[in-house]
């Protein structure tokens, strides 16, 4: 007895007919090498099955859902990795921007290349800090390479210089640093930032900005633009 499914309309006929058939050759990519993989064996499966103990229909019709939840897999990925791409450029543009801008970041994580010579910044006052502050700047390891004492001027600003050179009079390595403030009176930490003119945007190994006086810092640590000069 021949058995098609009323469904499908697919018997061992047409399974036949499918298997004996030579279809035109053409070039798979994607989805469809996909396709044709799966449904390969698929048939494979169906030919080689006992003919005593035939696939069930609703076996064969689950196998067959499996080709379209697999090309709607792929599709999701595919747009997933577009939209990724199309907004790390909309990002990077967005960058570019910011070249020639007076920009001021978070400090902790500083790349102090071998062309570096020097970095400027402030320590955030925002009214509440009184007395000197100290400024400590330390390696990769944690170790404390340069301290330096910053006095508010006479606008009350706390503005700070780094020339790249340790307390033993050193340059530093080229390498990542931390640079942290405290009140010394208090002991209170503060907001310490590098501020400088943007004079490149460089996007490997990740979209970063270089300073006036060579340091480069992540854009994600970019805290605020200035319209004032320094």
């Amino acid at each position: 007895m021949i058995v098609v499914d009323k469904t499908t309309g697919i018997g061992p006929t047409s399974i036949n007919n499918g298997l004996t058939s030579k279809p035109e050759k053409k070039e798979a990519k994607g989805g469809a090498a996909l396709n044709d993989q799966f449904m390969a064996l698929f048939l494979a499966q169906i030919q080689s099955q006992d003919p005593t103990e035939p696939m069930k229909n609703s076996e064969m019709l689950g196998q067959l859902a499996q080709i379209t939840t697999v090309e709607q897999l792929e599709l999701f990925n595919k747009n997933s990795q577009l939209s990724i791409l199309a907004s790390m450029s909309q990002s990077n543009m967005q960058a570019t921007t910011l070249q020639g801008s007076d920009v001021s970041f978070k400090t902790d994580s500083v790349y102090w290349s071998s062309k570096a010579t020097d970095l400027n910044g402030e320590i955030d006052n925002q009214g509440t800090m009184h007395g000197p502050q100290e400024i400590t700047i330390t390696d990769q390891a944690g170790l404390t390479v340069k301290k330096i004492t910053v006095n508010a001027d006479e606008n009350g600003l706390y503005k700070w210089h780094w020339d790249g050179k340790s307390d033993t009079g050193a340059m530093v390595k080229e390498g990542v640093y931390k640079i942290t403030a405290h009140s010394i009176d208090s002991k209170a930490p503060s907001r310490v930032l590098a501020r400088g003119i943007v004079q490149e945007i460089g996007f490997e190994p990740m979209t970063h900005a270089v300073l006036d006086g060579g340091a480069q810092f992540k854009i994600g640590d970019m805290f605020k633009t200035n319209s004032k000069s320094k």
